[in-house]
């Protein structure tokens, strides 16, 4: 049987959720009665050797192959997910309000040392930072890869199919039939 870890904060909503109906139903205090108190001693001292959090793991390479695998450049729609997922992923973006709040002037490609790469020039509000320091040696970078998937090539591809007349980094993708020439 696999080991099951659960989260601080889930631990405590099912205490909370066991407490409510314990006190309407039956009129007990499992948090504040005499009675649970080596329990809850217990309890307290179990969530301070779990720890705060175990984070999200990590995307796996074949998760990666099979998520690559949706990606093409064979229409708009493909290759704004494409671009979507890399800036998500790479940059790190968290709420819409950041994400509608990208331009196409704010990709931009360039090289170092030889290398394309693709930087992030972004200022502003962050959902959970007042203000982020783009100034604190943090590589925000996209760098080009060799292979059929190189990150630098679609955004170079999707910033040249955007309209000259859009500011907006994600515009809604025109629907074309398969095969046109038209984007």
């Amino acid at each position: 049987m696999k080991s099951i870890q659960i989260m601080p904060l889930r631990l405590r909503c099912f205490r909370a959720s066991i407490h409510r109906y314990l006190r309407d139903v039956r009129g007990t205090n499992l948090i504040g009665d005499d009675v649970f108190r080596r329990s809850n001693q217990t309890y307290n001292g179990m969530l301070r050797s779990i720890g705060d959090s175990f984070g999200y793991r990590a995307i796996t390479a074949s998760d990666m192959d099979k998520l690559c695998g949706y990606f093409d450049k064979s229409n708009p729609q493909k290759l704004q997910d494409e671009i979507f997922f890399l800036v998500m992923y790479h940059f790190g973006f968290r709420g819409r309000e950041s994400i509608r709040a990208l331009k196409k002037s704010d990709l931009i490609v360039s090289s170092e040392n030889g290398v394309k790469c693709v930087d992030l020039v972004k200022d502003g509000a962050e959902k959970t930072i007042t203000e982020r320091d783009w100034t604190d040696g943090k590589q925000f970078r996209l760098f080009a890869t060799d292979d059929a998937r190189c990150p630098v090539a679609a955004v170079e591809m999707y910033l040249s199919k955007v309209p000259q007349q859009v500011s907006v980094l994600f515009p809604k993708p025109l629907k074309i039939k398969p095969g046109s020439e038209n984007w």
